[in-house]
């Protein structure tokens, strides 16, 4: 393979620091660089009159189970706080494989620790995440996280999700070395856990989908895949080019999109969905709250504008991040207490404006999909639940039906930051720049150069050059004058070879 030597030289508007030139390495392949991809998460809000029955939390064990998406041999789980004014104290917490119900199988029992303690306090307001375990996560595994607390009081601020849509269990006392929950006390509802990731290949990416009840399941029971997106990610699984792509369902029954409360859709799109990691896909099946029981054609029409402009925000948003965001068309809902001829309206002036094209990067037509043929506003009688949310066979028609050609990885892209990280600081080179930037290289045979700026978080901020190169020597400079100041970095990469550096943008 030719080596593609790598030099960063300076034009006089710039400060230059001299480093050892960055090492050149193979683009990497599915396992040499690895990045963290969302598996599992729930979207975390305040309990209100959700509250765990007793014995409570305090002093008690928790055994709560989930079902993941994509696997992995080292893994992280995340717990929040975010809602509640009283710190919460974990004092021991372990994972395991379920076995079903209250069982799990004890042999792959791995205890959690944060910072090499196995107890943690989060503080109010705040979450925390475990440090990396070796654990044999498999693909669509059911996993058990049992947590003993200490301290966790019992009140409508305390952080939940309502939506878990399968039991957990609450035993008296420190009871995390109990394989069987027997005589448990059930509860359909998630507390203090709120995500897992896993440490995989950069060829592995997330979809997130956030919406509301409909996207959380509602009005089905007794299991952990049972929502419309449990069907899609078993169908992303059996695929082999989409078997490295998980899903994280960030959906909240009963919310809005529109709004001043915590759980609507403009507070949380950021946290919730935006800042997922591994995120490269966003499903929005969302707007039915919204519209529900609207009267008047003008508050029909202002309310379709106001949810269409916040799409399109949205969308802008994430392609900020170079995130694809597809479109979910609202499903029908005649028969329901929400319907009007002004909410149906409403309703059809946003799926028009979903499928024409001008706000998402594709259209994922769940109301073609469930809508009765002989009446396009209700969803059809085998499908229904209330008329509003669809039954477990409604929820797995929406799932299966999503076309996985929109979910095809791209190819690997080095995200320099994991690539830094993998290498010693004295392998990569540094500038330190107030304006102009130029990079040059040297290029053994023509081809084809992409140059990339990142945050420090992996974000693309910038594309400086993907064109044709003849052989030889070339420099290529850019603008950074109006960018934040502050640490970026940028590759360079061919299709043989990627090479990495750091960039200060240090103002005037």
């Amino acid at each position: 393979m030719h080596k593609l030597p790598f030099y960063c030289f300076i034009t006089p508007v710039i400060l230059f620091t001299a480093l050892c030139p960055s090492r050149i390495f193979a683009r990497p392949s599915a396992d040499s660089i690895k990045h963290w991809v969302g598996t599992w998460a729930c979207a975390p809000y305040a309990a209100g009159t959700n509250t765990p029955p007793s014995p409570g939390l305090t002093n008690n064990t928790l055994r709560q189970i989930v079902k993941v998406s994509i696997g992995g041999d080292t893994l992280r789980v995340k717990f929040s706080n975010v809602t509640s004014p009283s710190a919460v104290t974990m004092n021991s917490v372990n994972i395991a494989a379920s076995k079903g119900g209250k069982v799990i199988d004890a042999a792959t029992m791995k205890t959690l620790k944060f910072n090499g303690n196995t107890s943690v306090t989060i503080n109010a307001g705040s979450e925390t995440v475990s440090d990396p375990v070796a654990f044999n996560l498999i693909p669509g595994m059911n996993l058990a996280i049992t947590i003993y607390y200490g301290q966790c009081q019992t009140s409508p601020d305390m952080t939940h999700h309502y939506g878990s849509r399968t039991d957990s269990y609450i035993l008296s006392g420190d009871k995390t070395s109990s394989s069987d929950f027997g005589g448990a006390t059930s509860i359909e509802r998630w507390y203090t856990i709120s995500g897992i990731d896993v440490l995989a290949p950069l060829t592995t990416y997330t979809v997130a989908a956030i919406g509301n009840s409909i996207t959380d399941g509602y009005g089905v029971h007794n299991g952990p895949s049972n929502k419309w997106t449990d069907f899609f990610a078993q169908k992303l699984l059996s695929n082999d080019v989409t078997a490295q792509v998980g899903v994280l369902n960030m959906g909240i029954g009963a919310t809005t999109v529109l709004g001043n409360g915590p759980t609507t859709g403009v507070s949380r799109f950021q946290k919730d969905i935006l800042e997922q990691p591994g995120v490269k896909w966003i499903i929005c099946l969302y707007g039915t709250n919204d519209i529900g029981k609207l009267s008047g054609a003008s508050a029909a029409t202002s309310k379709a504008n106001d949810l269409i402009n916040t799409f399109k925000d949205w969308a802008r948003k994430a392609h900020e991040k170079d995130i694809i965001i597809y479109g979910g068309t609202i499903t029908p809902f005649k028969g329901h207490e929400y319907y009007t001829v002004d909410a149906e309206s409403c309703r059809k002036a946003v799926n028009n404006a979903i499928r024409s094209g001008g706000i998402f990067d594709g259209v994922i037509d769940f109301d073609r999909i469930i809508r009765d043929p002989a009446d396009t506003t209700k969803m059809r009688a085998d499908l229904r639940n209330d008329w509003l949310h669809p039954n477990a066979e409604g929820y797995k028609v929406m799932g299966e039906s999503i076309d996985l050609s929109l979910f095809t990885p791209p190819p690997v892209a080095v995200n320099p930051n994991e690539a830094a990280k993998s290498r010693s600081s004295s392998d990569i080179g540094l500038q330190v720049v107030k304006d102009v930037a130029s990079i040059s290289f040297d290029l053994p045979d023509p081809g084809v150069v992409s140059i990339n700026m990142y945050s420090l978080s992996g974000a693309k901020v910038a594309s400086i050059s993907k064109r044709q190169f003849s052989s030889g020597k070339h420099t290529e400079q850019f603008d950074c004058s109006n960018w934040t100041r502050g640490m970026y970095l940028y590759s360079i990469a061919t299709c043989q070879s990627v090479s990495v550096g750091k960039l200060i943008v240090s103002g005037r």
